[in-house]
């Protein structure tokens, strides 16, 4: 067990030690990118990660949590190799290729190696402990590297991609050193029909199952488009962008402290009001961000993160809690596809809304949005608790 979550930790700092966020617009503009072929290497990411994320899900169940993550460890040290060797365009295409399958294979089969550990060892209530310090444990390192980025590019553009290679090659030999858990080996047919299957019944049949993907995936969804809707908050505020980095790792050490905290409150109180105190957090930011047309507005800033990193474990709980063993990689990848379908419908929706009416009314109507969705699966849970005790 202790060396699985030792190289968890590994594969986290592989993941999340982000050197290349923080300058890749301007490294794809050192390298004569025009704004069309950047938007169409995101485009062919985006398109990579929902076509592979179910997918990899089940090649995890069907292959074995390890055999999965060393994929998507090696994919994701070549990905970022072609970013740090090379200037065509075609060579970058490859990159978002490679980088998106990688992503796929270990989205889902971290958690569920992890839980499976612990189930192992008749352990899983440790699982919401452990799942916190590594999401916190990525937060902090995404943070760290924010600052190293914009040290690095102060010589060359370069640095942080040869850095971000280096950094990707680590989880390479932690994968290759995980155990596979006992509980994971059930054998499965390894047919699209059973992976068809799997999804019917997350989605259909398993009503406890479904209330908890939709409700992770609605959440996951709103802290997805914050993370986009803040560079332009920070931008109207009139924020210099070399600040941006220094909000960054701060907001980033938010989500970390909320994450190392979040197996108390879920200890502490029952899931479907703990759920509710979530969405009313993320929801009353996003409206109070949007309402207070001023810099108090970063005081629900601070509380949007704070409850990010509360909500990440702890809805990834829910759903393992609520997952088989023999498909739990498959149901994890489908929380991470609902996110992505999700985001793709309601992003352009509030680019068109901020373009027309402003970034303030932007942020209230996601917020308004995601306040009637989350009390829709809530009710629908709350009603399906209230039949399970009759």
């Amino acid at each position: 067990m202790h060396r699985n979550i030792l190289n968890l930790y590994l594969i986290k700092t592989a993941k999340w030690f982000m050197l290349v966020m923080p300058v890749i617009m301007l490294f794809y503009d050192s390298q004569h990118l025009d704004v069309q072929q950047i938007f169409i290497l995101k485009a062919i990411y985006s398109i990579v990660v929902v076509v592979c994320e179910i997918p990899s899900g089940y090649l995890s169940d069907v292959w074995g949590r390890r055999n999965a993550l060393i994929l998507g460890t090696i994919l994701g040290a070549v990905g970022y190799s072609c970013y740090a060797l090379s200037s065509s365009f075609l060579f970058f295409l490859a990159a978002e290729i490679c980088l998106g399958v990688g992503q796929s294979c270990i989205s889902g089969s971290d958690s569920a190696l992890l839980f499976d550990t612990l189930k192992d060892e008749q352990r899983t209530d440790d699982y919401l402990r452990l799942e916190g310090r590594i999401t916190s444990y990525g937060n902090f390192m995404e943070a760290i590297a924010g600052i190293l980025a914009g040290f690095l590019a102060t010589y060359s553009l370069r640095y942080p991609m040869i850095g971000q290679a280096l950094v990707a090659m680590i989880g390479i030999p932690a994968a290759f050193m995980l155990v596979e858990p006992k509980s994971s080996s059930t054998k499965r047919s390894g047919s699209f029909k059973e992976i068809i299957d799997v999804v019917k019944f997350s989605l259909t049949k398993d009503i406890a199952l479904r209330n908890a993907l939709f409700f992770s995936s609605i959440i996951g969804t709103s802290t997805l488009t914050m993370a986009w809707l803040l560079q332009l908050f920070f931008k109207e505020r009139g924020i210099a962008v070399s600040h941006f980095g220094i909000l960054w790792t701060a907001l980033n050490l938010l989500v970390a402290l909320g994450s190392l905290r979040a197996f108390r409150f879920e200890r502490k109180y029952r899931s479907l009001p703990l759920s509710f105190a979530i969405l009313l957090g993320i929801t009353g930011s996003y409206v109070l961000i949007g309402y207070i047309n001023s810099m108090w507005a970063f005081i629900f800033v601070i509380v949007f993160y704070l409850v990010r990193g509360i909500a990440t474990p702890t809805l990834k709980n829910m759903v393992n809690q609520k997952s088989d063993s023999s498909v739990r990689a498959t149901v994890l990848s489908i929380r991470n596809f609902l996110i992505r379908i999700l985001f793709a419908v309601i992003g352009p929706m509030l680019g068109g809304i901020t373009d027309h009416y402003g970034l303030n009314i932007s942020l209230m109507v996601m917020g308004f949005l995601i306040l009637l969705m989350g009390c829709w699966v809530l009710y629908q849970e709350a009603l399906r608790s209230k039949r399970a005790l009759r």
